[in-house]
């Protein structure tokens, strides 16, 4: 086992031989000085943790989530905007809270989606005003925080999260929950404070 931890350096650019070692389990590169992350970030063999927060990243490696061995990406405290597409495949968890993410991508309705495993997604003071289409296929999710958005209205697509066990909206804008939210399993217990909610 290789546990790598860089965090608080100066760093502003990774060793593209850092994903090459074939036991790096966590890679930890943050509060560095970094603008760009490994784009072979997925081939590291048995990388189990990415940990990148507190960098000045615009944008993740496009195949991250094709990882095989990948289950925690951890990118908080950075300027994302949006995520890449194979986001999804993550198994676990993906922290993006604290970015500038204004929209997520779209998820279609392929064989593939039965690849989307992503059971936690921390998106806490982004942009985002809406979720993506699609969104109702992440059947695994049971952890989803949008906190400190701009969200006026709770998109339809989070009551058809069958799995989900906690959700935090607080600190949006949000004035109407439809009647079919109060199905999900303690769903209203996980609504929180500051907003001006109606059921409809």
């Amino acid at each position: 086992m290789v546990n790598i931890n860089v965090k608080g350096n100066l760093l502003k650019k990774v060793p593209p031989g850092v994903c090459k070692l074939k036991m790096l389990e966590v890679l930890d590169i943050s509060d560095n000085q970094l603008k760009a992350l490994p784009k072979t970030v997925h081939k590291a063999a048995a990388l189990h943790t990415f940990v990148a927060s507190g960098n000045k990243v615009r944008k993740l490696p496009p195949k991250i989530g094709d990882s095989k061995t990948l289950r925690y990406v951890r990118v908080q405290n950075n300027l994302l905007k949006t995520l890449p597409k194979t986001i999804y495949k993550i198994p676990v968890e993906v922290d993006a809270s604290n970015n500038l993410i204004k929209e997520l991508p779209k998820i279609a309705l392929t064989k593939k989606v039965k690849d989307v495993h992503l059971n936690k997604l921390f998106l806490s003071k982004n942009q985002l005003q809406t979720l993506p289409e699609g969104f109702e296929f992440l059947q695994c999710m049971t952890h989803l925080d949008i906190s400190h958005n701009q969200f006026q209205e709770l998109p339809a697509s989070v009551g058809h999260l069958r799995f989900l066990e906690f959700l935090d909206i607080s600190h949006n804008d949000i004035g109407i929950i439809h009647e079919d939210f109060c199905k999900l399993s303690e769903f209203m217990n996980q609504v929180k404070r500051k907003n001006q909610i109606s059921v409809s």
